[in-house]
């Protein structure tokens, strides 16, 4: 099973810059492993376009590609967890896609909203 939703801030205000949006997840998650992405990796358009229907379906529904580049992408194995959002001075959304059911993961998002006031919202 997988989850995808966003994290943003009331009335649509920023979360930050990059860094501050990075430390604030590293803090939370402390095994994620954050990589910048300059640009889409080769091949990946290709491959989703020469899909089969219900494939290029289930990846609209299941993996949405809205994240523009450059981005930084983390990822939390302790936690089944992959954090994407845009490389910019002005974050102003986390998509985030988890696999699983950890209620550890549910506790740690819980205090993480509460301590830095973002909210989960549907991507």
């Amino acid at each position: 099973m997988v989850m995808t939703f966003q994290l943003k801030r009331p009335r649509g205000q920023p979360l930050g810059s990059s860094d501050d949006v990075i430390e604030r997840l590293s803090n939370a998650f402390p095994d994620v492993q954050f990589r910048l992405v300059e640009e889409e990796p080769p091949g990946e358009i290709e491959i989703l376009q020469s899909a089969p229907f219900y494939m290029r379906l289930v990846q609209s529904l299941f993996f949405p590609r809205s994240i523009g580049f450059p981005q930084y992408r983390g990822e939390s194995l302790d936690f089944s967890t992959e954090f994407t959002f845009e490389a910019s001075e002005q974050v102003r959304r986390v998509m985030i896609q988890c696999w699983g059911i950890r209620n550890d993961r549910d506790a740690l998002f819980e205090k993480f909203f509460d301590e830095t006031g973002w909210i989960p919202a549907p991507w």
